[in-house]
């Protein structure tokens, strides 16, 4: 029947809508310098710090990633992530707690001198200086 096409495409539209809305809601950016600074952000289904200290000082537990691409963005802070933390930017998780199924320290200095780094499967330490003096590191299969 042609009549119920457009009706179909619509519901689909606003399905997909929602959708696209629910999931976005459920993300949190934080873009600019000390936006998310000393906060407790808790389930979220991602996190991405790419402002300069924008995660600093923060308590992150989230359902899966935790991506910290800025200088200092997640600097002296606790993440803890179901999925994968990613520390790529210059001291992002500098002198933190850091938990997530793979870690990777890609950043310069990006987790020098944390307090303790737990990996469920990889640990990855390619930065220059990247996880010199931590504390603690624990990893349950790999490190490199």
């Amino acid at each position: 029947n042609q009549n119920s096409c457009p009706a179909m495409a619509l519901s689909l539209i606003v399905a997909l809508s929602y959708f696209t809305a629910h999931i976005a809601e459920s993300q949190q950016e934080c873009t600019d310098f000390n936006i998310c600074n000393g906060q407790d952000i808790n389930n979220v289904d991602g996190i991405s710090c790419s402002g300069r200290s924008s995660c600093e000082s923060t308590t992150i537990q989230s359902n899966d990633y935790i991506n910290c691409t800025a200088f200092q963005s997640c600097r002296r802070s606790t993440t803890k992530a179901k999925g994968n933390v990613y520390c790529n930017g210059g001291s992002s998780c500098q002198r933190s707690r850091i938990r997530g199924r793979i870690v990777q320290c890609s950043g310069k200095e990006s987790c020098e001198k944390s307090r303790s780094i737990v990996a469920k499967t990889l640990l990855y330490c390619g930065g220059e200086r990247s996880c010199i003096e931590t504390d603690n590191i624990k990893v349950g299969k790999r490190l490199y």
